[in-house]
């Protein structure tokens, strides 16, 4: 379904870090009724060149097509690039990509990229209903289960070292292997949790990164070694 009238869009890009990751973005709006996050376009460009000019061409032209079916004003999303990634040059001058992208008229700015907060409010929204419309706080339209909903039922997490291994004992963290559209998405959901109105108005006590901070770290003592969250994670 399109944006609703009046919902907070977001435009979330990431670069790839090299030329084996792919130019990945998608677009998001947030539900004016439950504060959802809901994915309803996503998009890869993939390219073997060393610098990222030809990709970021081919998605400014995609993104600015995709506006223009879904009658969304170029000024209207709420922009977001990938901050590891931003910097990676382009051959045009050795400048950056998210120069390159504002001279296709995509201004950005670098997105929240603390792993543990990020991926714990992505876990967050996929197990949690809002109370009213029973509905999860994260979700994927259809047209997007084939990029995003892929990489989410591939996604793990590393597991814990024994005690008998030589080597010490690892905390759990993410594999970083096709999750190139997750990331994208950690940047949006981490966005919209610190900088909008109307979800602080909801979550009053999450309006600063404290409150993120706090509320995440009263989630993971209430856990005990599980790390699959609704049947995705």
């Amino acid at each position: 379904r399109p944006p609703p009238p009046g919902a907070t869009i977001l435009a979330v890009f990431d670069p790839g870090i090299d030329k084996d990751h792919p130019f990945a973005w998608h677009l998001a709006f947030i539900d004016p009724v439950d504060k959802a996050y809901e994915v309803f376009h996503t998009d890869r460009v993939y390219d073997s060149a060393d610098f990222l000019d030809g990709p970021a061409h081919e998605v400014a032209d995609r993104y600015h097509e995709v506006l223009g079916i879904f009658g969304i004003p170029r000024s209207r999303p709420r922009r977001l690039i990938d901050p590891s990634a931003r910097n990676r040059q382009v051959a045009s001058g050795g400048r950056s990509v998210q120069w390159l992208l504002q001279r296709l008229g995509i201004n950005t700015r670098p997105g929240q990229n603390d792993r543990i907060l990020t991926y714990n409010e992505i876990k967050h929204r996929l197990r949690t209903k809002d109370e009213e419309t029973g509905r999860y706080l994260l979700r994927i339209q259809a047209s997007c289960d084939g990029d995003l909903g892929d990489e989410f039922t591939k996604y793990r997490y590393k597991q814990k070292r024994s005690r008998t291994d030589n080597a010490p004992t690892a905390k759990p963290e993410p594999i970083k292997i096709e999750d190139d559209l997750i990331d994208t998405v950690r940047y949006g959901v981490m966005d919209v949790r610190l900088t909008d109105s109307s979800e602080r108005e909801k979550h009053e006590e999450d309006r600063t990164m404290n409150g993120v901070v706090k509320r995440h770290i009263k989630s993971l003592m209430s856990k005990k070694g599980n790390s699959k969250v609704g049947g995705v994670w």
